[in-house]
């Protein structure tokens, strides 16, 4: 970039190799995103690109790494067509390593899994990402794992992502016979450290590491749903671990009397950067469990809980989550509630004065629809950069005094209901906003009625969730 003369600042100027750098960030950046606005049609990206102008569509052509991200759906009646695609971007990646995701729909023919498993397998060696989700054909998650433990070359793949199709959560094990037969659920020691040890993104739903194996140790970031975990086991794991950054977790709480199945230390987690906890009515007691346990490092932390309200109230009384708190440096709090349901000024302000460093609050699904409640003078809160609401109902006399305490400079609001605390009645949402614009320098609204208006209201957050 040094070499880029300053006056070239038009993304037509840029050398090819540098405009091939930031093409693969929108590549990049739809493929990430598809699951979640799943469709009929695949992504748009890099044909898309390539219809731009004559330059672009050369450097899409020479840039393989552009072709190199392969959504396929292996069943349903778009089946052929993705199957088509994934063919054609196969050809033009050239030797690229690969990022492949395999999904579907109506995926019950046993004929769907022979064809993905015979289109996938001999790719196995040039597959940097894989994701395995649980609408693929039947037993392609299985039968695809099972042909890397026998046939995967070690340091290649550096992310996995597998869910599994089982209803019965299954651990992955390490045998002490090296002649004991890999299968799905368990291959020789050395080959699990061969291949496991060098991957940095891992996500796991149903299937779980065995907690006391160091084969996991280059994880970076860990993404582990459905299924149980006893605390003691979550210690054990956690502590395996010592490059951590991003931790998931979605996951019941093993109930035991054993002294072994008890956390007996905090565990240390430097790197750490962003946490995700996910409680429902079968995992009440993960949010406080997991708190107690972990000790960040000095790194700024982004905290993600997807609660209900009665837990939002435990947060505030609760002293081994006030503990965690307090040795932790959170920038970014975001709560999402399960259920939508009350959240009072009292609560968020409650939230922020244990947050020092907090610059950042949003919140999803709430409703201020309590009487105003006023900061109390002698706690200090910090000056958020932004506060962000979604899906929430935001009345007017309610919100303003919230406002004043917390002095957001940037208030972004998504698909939110405008309403008067006096009338309660709606309130047009131009109106509302003119007046919250008094009191915050930037607002920013975002609702279905805008011609640019966003179907997921977090990429309008700076949210992070693995």
């Amino acid at each position: 970039m040094a070499d880029i003369p300053s006056s070239a600042t038009h993304i037509s100027k840029l050398p090819s190799e540098v405009l091939s750098d930031v093409l693969e960030l929108v590549v990049v950046w739809e493929y990430r995103r598809f699951p979640r606005f799943f469709k009929d049609e695949p992504p748009r990206y890099p044909n898309y690109l390539s219809e731009v102008c004559v330059f672009w569509h050369q450097t899409v052509l020479d840039t393989p790494a552009l072709w190199s991200y392969i959504d396929l759906v292996a069943s349903g009646d778009k089946m052929t067509a993705f199957y088509a695609r994934a063919t054609h971007f196969l050809k033009l990646s050239c030797n690229a390593p690969l990022s492949i995701r395999v999904h579907g729909r109506d995926s019950l023919l046993p004929g769907n899994t022979e064809r993905a498993c015979r289109w996938l397998t001999p790719l196995i060696n040039r597959i940097c990402s894989l994701e395995l989700l649980r609408e693929a054909p039947p037993e392609v998650p299985d039968l695809v794992l099972k042909y890397w433990f026998e046939h995967g070359t070690p340091h290649v793949l550096k992310e996995l992502l597998f869910q599994s199709q089982s209803m019965t959560p299954r651990t992955l094990k390490s045998y002490s016979s090296a002649e004991s037969k890999q299968s799905v659920t368990g291959l020789a020691p050395q080959r699990m450290r061969e291949l496991f040890q060098p991957i940095i993104s891992l996500s796991l739903s149903g299937l779980f590491p065995h907690w006391d194996s160091q084969a996991y140790s280059g994880v970076a970031h860990l993404s582990l749903s459905n299924g149980f975990i006893s605390e003691g086991q979550l210690a054990t794991m956690l502590s395996n671990i010592p490059r951590l950054q991003t931790l998931s977790l979605d996951l019941e709480m093993k109930k035991t009397l054993l002294l072994s199945d008890t956390a007996q230390t905090l565990v240390q987690i430097p790197s750490l950067e962003t946490l995700n906890l996910h409680t429902n009515v079968h995992n009440p007691d993960l949010l406080r469990t997991v708190l107690k346990l972990l000790v960040p490092g000095l790194r700024p932390l982004k905290v993600y809980f997807s609660i209900d309200d009665t837990q939002l109230e435990q947060i505030l009384r609760d002293e081994e989550i006030d503990m965690f708190f307090q040795r932790s440096l959170i920038n970014r709090l975001y709560i999402t509630l399960r259920v939508p349901g009350k959240v009072t000024s009292r609560q968020i302000l409650g939230l922020t004065s244990k947050t020092p460093h907090l610059r950042a609050i949003h919140l999803a699904a709430g409703s201020f629809s309590e009487q105003p409640y006023y900061r109390e003078m002698n706690i200090k809160y910090p000056q958020l950069n932004e506060l962000a609401l979604s899906f929430c109902d935001v009345y007017q006399e309610t919100f303003e005094p919230l406002l004043d305490a917390l002095s957001p400079q940037t208030l972004r609001l998504s698909d939110c209901a405008f309403w008067s605390s006096t009338t309660q009645k709606h309130t047009e949402r131009n109106r509302f906003v003119q007046k919250l614009a008094r009191r915050v320098p930037t607002v920013v609204c975002h609702g279905p009625e805008d011609e640019n208006y966003l179907i997921d209201p977090l990429d309008l957050w700076d949210y992070i969730y693995f």
